[in-house]
């Protein structure tokens, strides 16, 4: 088992689950959007709180994988520190 240390960014992701919008692409940049008419209203059915940032996810996959991980990142004094 190795020990590791990992450094970087760490956020707190909010993933919103609805069942509107539409599924678009933008050919210039190639990504993937979730689109909505703008100014509508949508109805939000959960949201999803997690943390995420490559020192963190790098950190829990290396745990999961059996290896002694610690995280250094720099985290604000607000709530979404707090949830980190």
């Amino acid at each position: 088992m190795k020990k590791i240390l990992t450094i970087g960014g760490a956020t707190h992701d909010i993933f919103i689950i609805t069942e509107q919008g539409e599924i678009g692409c933008e050919e210039k940049k190639g990504c993937t959007f979730l689109l909505f008419e703008e100014g509508c209203k949508v109805e939000v059915k959960q949201l999803h709180h997690a943390t995420g940032g490559g020192c963190t996810n790098a950190a829990a996959s290396l745990q999961l994988l059996g290896h002694h991980v610690s995280a250094v990142c720099k985290i604000a004094h607000d709530s979404a520190g707090e949830h980190v």
